[in-house]
C-alpha cells in the first residue's frame, strides 16, 4: 500500500523499486511508481544522487550476475505470448498453430 499513496518520502526511505508495476489489467503500462516517481525527481522531492543510489542497488546484482553478457540464459520464449494472452495485448508474435 505504501506505494499507491505516491509520496516522495518512499523512495527517500529507502525503496528501491517496485514489483509489479502496472496498476490494471486494463492498462499494464501504469505504475504507481513510474510517473510519481518521475514527478518527484523532477520536482527536487528525490535527489538525482538518490535516483543514481536506486539504480546501482538494483542493477549491481544484474552485472555481477553477468546478466548481460551473451553466454547468459535468456527467458523463457514463452514468457511474451503468456503474458500477452494474459492480458490481452497483441504482442506481434507470430507463433505456429499448436
Amino acid at each position: 500500500m505504501s506505494c499507491r499513496t505516491g509520496s516522495p518520502h518512499i523512495p527517500n526511505a529507502g525503496r528501491d523499486m517496485n514489483m509489479p508495476g502496472y496498476i490494471t489489467e486494463e492498462n499494464p503500462t501504469t505504475s504507481y511508481f513510474g510517473t510519481n516517481l518521475r514527478t518527484a525527481v523532477q520536482n527536487g522531492s528525490i535527489t538525482n544522487t538518490r535516483l543514481d543510489d536506486m539504480l546501482r542497488r538494483v542493477l549491481t546484482p544484474y552485472y555481477y550476475l553477468e546478466q548481460d553478457a551473451a553466454s547468459y540464459p535468456t527467458p523463457d520464449p514463452s514468457t511474451e505470448y503468456v503474458l500477452g494472452t494474459t492480458y490481452g495485448i497483441d504482442m506481434g508474435l507470430d507463433l505456429p498453430a499448436g
